[in-house]
């Protein structure tokens, strides 16, 4: 998801880096104790070096205040933070990944931001892209504001479509399923004759959300109007997921192994043993490094309509802070555009805000074609992010990983998914 998702970032441990301040301690006479407030993130090292120095910034401008940055770059990140929520020591700010933003809000641990919206100007909610401020809601009510927009699109080396003399994907009216495909087929090559597959047309992460924009693409929905009930047994949706299952099963144009792997897919992707990869606009800043050959952006080819995901991740604000205007402030500074800006130029970070988005962000890497992600906001969607959503999407990984391997059909797969999840929310809406 920033489709980024929380479960892509490196396992590397738990860091809690405290500001400069001595917080408490005694100070020159007449001198106040900075008042500390802290912020949860879960970032890799490039892009905690940058949150450092906006820290710095943060406090230079704001005296009196200090920021305590507790970061987990974990795949377990958003369970750490339910941990500390759950044994009262929530902080004061919070980085959320999308899916969990919604049992959050729902079990009351996310303050109302709406107050602080209505009482402040400065903060422009209007420059955000309408789908994250959507995405940020739940019952009504602004409990998060989106940090960055994430959208799915295409991964793919130049070198490799040059090689087999494929033109360039583009959206357009011959970039479709069939289309695909084919090309997926032509570049999938045994490249040292001896029998084995090398080189694959593509990899897909056959896992979450990253089946919700073919489900969409070919008509499908996932979940009733009044998101009571999903709908996954549907022809459309088995269509959807059965066109994926096949790119293994029929055509052998992508890794039997890319499924539920946090890093596989785009690992293959830099070891060229795959020409096009699923992903989004939080990998583009690790594909900077590649120097073995030349990649891009294209959208995802289209089915019955051209559609992808929207995806955010959000900052929040503990219901139980004790600094609530002081985690405001920090909020408000984190999501301004000067503060994207820094992010978009410094990491390739695709904004929340529609003025850093279409300038900067596109600015920050002018070889590669970045307004890929920007025109696919035109045509995403918003996902239905649901309560439990830990114990649904365990559920659902867990029938999808069936139908990937062949243990199960397609159709089987999407009865039994649908049986499980409308359980789950059966009880949900119980209250059990």
């Amino acid at each position: 998801m920033s489709q980024r998702r929380w479960a892509l970032a490196a396992a590397i441990g738990l860091l809690a880096i405290s500001a400069p301040a001595l917080v408490g301690c005694a100070k020159g006479k007449g001198e106040a104790a900075a008042k500390e407030i802290s912020i949860f993130l879960w970032v890799r090292p490039e892009e905690l070096d940058v949150n450092q120095r906006l820290k710095a910034e943060f406090e230079r401008t704001h005296p009196g205040l200090s920021v305590k940055i507790i970061n987990d770059p974990a795949s377990q990140a958003m369970a750490k933070l339910k941990t500390l929520i759950a044994g009262g020591e929530a902080p004061d700010v919070m980085s959320l990944h999308g899916a969990f933003f919604v049992p959050l809000a729902d079990q009351g641990a996310l303050e109302d931001l709406g107050p602080f919206v209505a009482a402040d100007a400065d903060v422009n909610v209007s420059d955000f892209y309408p789908g994250l401020l959507e995405l940020c809601k739940y019952n009504g009510k602004l409990y998060s504001l989106p940090r960055y927009t994430s959208v799915y699109a295409l991964l793919y080396n130049r070198n490799t479509f040059k090689a087999a003399g494929e033109a360039f994907p583009t959206q357009g009216k011959t970039w479709d399923w069939p289309e695909f495909v084919r090309v997926a087929r032509a570049l999938t090559k045994d490249l040292d004759g001896d029998g084995n597959t090398d080189q694959y047309g593509c990899a897909i992460d056959f896992t979450g959300a990253r089946v919700y924009p073919w489900v969409w693409q070919n008509g499908g929905e996932l979940v009733t109007p009044d998101r009571k009930q999903v709908t996954l047994d549907t022809p459309e949706v088995r269509g959807a997921l059965q066109f994926l299952v096949d790119l293994k099963q029929v055509y052998h144009v992508t890794p039997s192994v890319v499924q539920l792997q946090n890093r596989e897919g785009i690992d293959y992707f830099k070891r060229q043993r795959v020409a096009m990869y699923q992903s989004g606009p939080w990998d583009v800043q690790e594909l900077k490094s590649i120097k073995d050959f030349e990649w891009d952006v294209a959208p995802l080819p289209k089915g019955k309509k051209a559609a992808t995901l929207l995806g955010d991740e959000n900052y929040a604000i503990s219901s139980r802070s004790q600094h609530k205007q002081e985690a405001w402030e920090l909020l408000k500074f984190l999501l301004s555009a000067d503060s994207q800006r820094r992010m978009a130029l410094d990491l390739g970070k695709m904004p929340s805000r529609r003025s850093v988005a279409e300038k900067e962000f596109l600015q920050s890497d002018p070889s590669h074609d970045l307004r890929v992600f920007v025109d696919a906001i035109g045509y995403a969607v918003i996902p239905p992010n649901l309560p439990d959503w830990e114990e649904i999407g365990t559920a659902f990984n867990g029938e999808l990983e069936l139908m990937w391997a062949g243990s199960v059909s397609v159709a089987q797969g999407c009865r039994d998914t649908q049986e499980k999840i409308n359980g789950i929310l059966a009880r949900h809406l119980q209250g059990l």
